[in-house]
């Protein structure tokens, strides 16, 4: 008599889909070729759609779709596509026509949004920091700045703000530190490009979003 195990036909579809969805997810993410736009790995827009759901915001336009602005701003190729310490994928990409606006996803090893981010000057969800005192600009250049504020109007200040979007708190170190390092290699790029000043910072802020 035969002792291999009997499968029933939903638990081995189960088995077989969550496994095909861990391989496709790590594969697709880590092959991507170096300058593609992200959004062309396959699962990537699917995966971003859920992660914002129906959230507004006014980043690159005076309110709207939070997805359609990221997507927007991340439709551009890849500027970074590399592997955290944590085994994580960092992406991002710059708006096609637009150096100063950026976007970037944390992926985990099998292709789930851990978090996400953007860099605009133009709109923002809020306006951290927006009646700064001289203190702030004497600091050193070429940091990146962290704050937060609650008010919701668009922002017309000409300071780079990045937005830290996550499902839930507390913000994860690893999070924190990549988005952060990004962040600091914007700005330098910026000023070396001359799209900002020599004393430019870039401000901070971390938006949870609605379920």
């Amino acid at each position: 008599m035969s002792t291999t195990p009997r499968w029933s036909k939903a638990a081995f579809l189960v088995m077989l889909t969550l496994t095909a969805t861990s391989v496709i997810g790590q594969s697709s993410i880590v092959s991507a070729p170096p300058n593609s736009a992200p959004i062309s790995v396959p699962g990537v827009l699917p995966s971003l759609k859920t992660f914002f759901g129906s959230n507004k915001g006014r980043y690159i336009a005076v309110g709207g779709s939070l997805f359609d602005q990221f997507v927007e701003v991340y439709r551009g190729p890849s500027d970074t596509n590399i592997t955290l310490e944590n085994g994580d994928i960092f992406t991002s990409a710059t708006r096609p026509g637009e150096g100063s606006e950026k976007a970037a996803v944390i992926f985990d090893p099998f292709g789930k949004i851990v978090a996400a981010a953007i860099i605009s000057r133009h709109c923002s969800f809020a306006q951290p920091k927006l009646n700064v005192d001289e203190s702030f600009y004497s600091k050193k250049s070429n940091t990146v700045i962290e704050g937060s504020s609650s008010q919701s109007k668009c922002d017309s200040s000409p300071v780079p703000t990045m937005t830290i979007f996550l499902a839930s708190e507390p913000v994860p170190p690893f999070v924190r530190k990549a988005f952060r390092a990004w962040a600091g290699r914007v700005l330098n790029d910026m000023i070396r490009t001359s799209l900002l000043p020599a004393k430019s910072k870039i401000l901070v802020e971390r938006r949870i979003l609605k379920k």
